[in-house]
């Protein structure tokens, strides 16, 4: 017996997605004006560096606002976790695929390889000088 994907009806399948898109343009809105804040990262409190995931909210909120630069300077790879995001839901739209559909393979890989990319910007954000090195 083969599986076989479900396909659901557009409206049902947009919709959920529409009111993701609706709370991101919200949170940009409301955040246009916010800089740095209150630093909620126990590692940058304890030690004073970056962590891996560190600029990844203020990119993302760049990125919202359509910043594409400042996004980039914040984290690169949120700027192509974006562009993978939007290139797989692309698909799965045109498709009308439930994204519960896609192989455990393929959901274990990417994630493993965007995990990857964020220490190896992290590490080469580092070396550079880019981000500070706190205690280290």
């Amino acid at each position: 017996m083969t599986a076989t994907a479900t396909r659901l009806p557009l409206a049902a399948y947009a919709t959920p997605r529409l009111a993701v898109v609706g709370a991101l343009a919200a949170t940009a809105v409301a955040t246009a004006g916010a800089e740095d804040g209150v630093v909620l990262c126990p590692f940058r409190r304890c030690t004073g560096a970056y962590c891996p995931g560190c600029g990844a909210t203020r990119a993302t909120n760049r990125l919202v606002r359509g910043d594409l630069g400042d996004a980039w300077a914040h984290h690169p790879a949120v700027v192509l976790m974006a562009a993978q995001l939007a290139v797989v839901g692309a698909i799965l739209l045109a498709r009308r695929r439930d994204p519960r559909t896609l192989p455990r393979w393929f959901v274990v890989g990417w994630v493993s390889v965007n995990a990857a990319a964020m220490f190896v910007v992290w590490a080469i954000r580092l070396g550079s000088g880019a981000i500070p090195r706190g205690i280290f």
